[in-house]
């Protein structure tokens, strides 16, 4: 997509401070071991496992990647509280985007509502449930 990567850099090199006529004439980047979030990386890989394991699991179990079934986690509690909100924090993202929320059909908007109080309310009952356990 070398028009769009083009379009991109027109409009973002002056705000980057970038100068020149073209990406095609820019150097490469290069690599910056500073910028580099190894906290970051480590979570990001093992909530890449998480997935692949859920994945997998339902692959084995011949379970279509279109049905909804509830997911249940053990293990570190501050890790799982940390990547549980995941689908809540994307539809409050959304949602509170003036470029989606004004522009999208009213539809829309009130599926992705629908779909936050859904998930809060699964949070909830999951919660609820953990204290009942203990």
């Amino acid at each position: 997509m070398p028009f769009v990567t083009e379009e991109l850099w027109q409009t973002v090199a002056p705000i980057a401070g970038k100068s020149g006529n073209s990406i095609c004439t820019q150097r490469f980047p290069k690599f910056g071991a500073d910028r580099v979030n190894a906290e970051a990386n480590a979570k990001m890989a093992l909530l890449k496992q998480i997935v692949s394991s859920c994945r997998t699991l339902r692959s084995e179990m011949k379970i279509s990647p279109a049905e909804r079934v509830p997911m249940i986690c053990t293990g570190d509690a501050a890790t799982l509280k940390e990547f549980s909100p995941y689908e809540v924090t994307k539809a409050e993202a959304k949602l509170g985007n003036p470029a989606f929320a004004d522009k999208a059909p009213p539809a829309v908007v009130a599926q992705e509502r629908e779909r936050l109080v859904g998930f809060v309310s699964t949070l909830e009952k999951v919660a609820a449930q953990r204290k009942n356990l203990g």
